[in-house]
């Protein structure tokens, strides 16, 4: 999963994230051809960043 922060303007980062859920927690894949899932976190779920 990816989750992309926005900042001032039209900036924005697309980050690779962990993803806890109540039923479901999800780890960051890092490769060449993994893509990403964009995710929108549920309101009782954390997200969770990588440096990048």
């Amino acid at each position: 999963p990816v989750y992309r922060l926005h900042g001032r303007g039209r900036q924005s980062l697309r980050l690779a994230c962990f993803y806890l859920g109540q039923r479901v927690s999800l780890l960051p894949a890092f490769g060449e051809f993994t893509g990403g899932f964009q995710i929108r976190p549920a309101q009782d779920c954390s997200v969770y960043v990588t440096g990048g």
